[in-house]
């Protein structure tokens, strides 16, 4: 196959499954580099989609989204082929050997955000098993503060971003700030806004989700 176009083996490659690309990533080193290109990962990402083929199930040991982690081996995490849902494989999160909660933020494109309960926020990547730990993009905040986190995919800019948003304020809203972390150029940025209503009742802490 490395004598066939490159073009002609990136449509090949792009119908099989990660597992298969994983292994042959160790056949060749122009093998490795055409799987690793961002033109073949978008290429794959796309064919998966239109054939809806390469899709999993992720399962938690506690109702989603919230999972329990700690020493008695709480947290844990499953995957499942809907083409066999009765086996399923425990997946190594990033955050399977903390304590208290991980809450899975969202998913896009195969990519699962998620905060742990020392408030780090992690993307991973299940099928390679890569991660990333963010660094703190936002403000220092108290008990008091409401808090609503989202992750998606910004095709303008071709770049994954986390989005927090962060209430300020006792018994009344007194701010709300924006703070936005770019996977790819890294930087992130800070806004205030004036939003005088508030993501969840005061009386009743919950977590919400925010869609981007």
């Amino acid at each position: 196959m490395e004598r066939l176009p490159r073009d002609l083996n990136m449509n090949i490659l792009s119908r099989l499954s990660v597992k298969c690309l994983l292994r042959l990533r160790r056949v060749s080193k122009p093998f490795c580099s055409l799987i690793d290109s961002q033109k073949f990962v978008k290429t794959h990402l796309n064919s998966s989609i239109e054939t809806d083929s390469n899709l999993s199930v992720i399962l938690s040991y506690t109702p989603a989204p919230m999972i329990s982690c700690s020493r008695h081996g709480q947290g844990k995490i499953f995957s499942t082929s809907l083409d066999s849902l009765n086996i399923a494989v425990e997946l190594d999160h990033p955050f399977k050997n903390c304590t208290g909660e991980t809450l899975i933020i969202d998913t896009c494109n195969g990519l699962i955000a998620l905060k742990n309960g020392e408030n780090y926020i992690a993307l991973w990547n299940p099928s390679t098993k890569k991660h990333v730990v963010l660094p703190k993009f936002w403000s220092d905040f108290d008990d008091y503060a409401d808090l609503v986190d989202g992750f998606g995919y910004d095709a303008v800019s071709d770049d994954y971003e986390v989005v927090r948003l962060i209430q300020f304020g006792r018994g009344k809203v007194e701010y709300t700030e924006i703070a936005v972390y770019s996977l790819k150029s890294n930087p992130s940025r800070r806004i205030r806004v004036d939003f005088p209503y508030y993501f969840s009742h005061p009386l009743i802490r919950s977590y919400a989700r925010l869609i981007v």
